[in-house]
């Protein structure tokens, strides 16, 4: 199937299902399992998708109808510019919670601090502060060894030590 119109058809259908980012979610969902970007999706709409490729990608959308948010679907979300593995044992990431991180880094810029993240999740908020505060220190707990091993991930994932 051409790859213009297996989106279109991924799209129609959320669209059917009342899910409001519709077309958004098809891109998002078909980058992510083809593993390129949106972008290359939009400039090769002509290409011919496989069977195989076809397959997950309905998995997903039938995931999508039924509300299920893209994140878990894709198993990440991005927040302060990075990506953060996610799944239903962790909250997703919300974009206005990165106010929360500007205004912690640009209360203790240039200082050590200790930071205590209970509830990590897949530790965002607790990463994303001891990323950009090089000189500080940080754990996090969470009742959820799920959630405790996705945060241990994304330490590693970010180049940060974790114990």
């Amino acid at each position: 199937m051409i790859l213009e119109n297996t989106i279109k058809q991924a799209s129609q259908l959320l669209k059917n299902h009342n899910i409001n980012s519709y077309e958004l979610d098809a891109e998002i969902i078909l980058s992510d399992i083809m593993k390129v970007t949106r972008e290359f999706l939009i400039i090769n709409n002509h290409l011919n998708i496989s069977k195989n490729i076809i397959k997950k990608y309905n998995l997903a959308i039938s995931r999508r109808v039924k509300r299920e948010p893209v994140a878990y679907i894709i198993g990440k979300k991005e927040f302060w510019s990075k990506n953060f593995l996610v799944n239903k044992k962790t909250l997703i990431p919300r974009p206005e919670t990165e106010l929360l991180i500007y205004k912690v880094i640009d209360f203790f810029k240039d200082k050590k601090i200790n930071i205590l993240d209970i509830g990590t999740g897949s530790g965002c908020i607790l990463l994303s502060i001891i990323k950009e505060l090089s000189n500080s220190k940080g754990i996090g707990i969470d009742i959820s060894q799920e959630a405790v091993r996705i945060a241990r991930l994304n330490s590693k994932n970010l180049n940060l030590i974790c114990l």
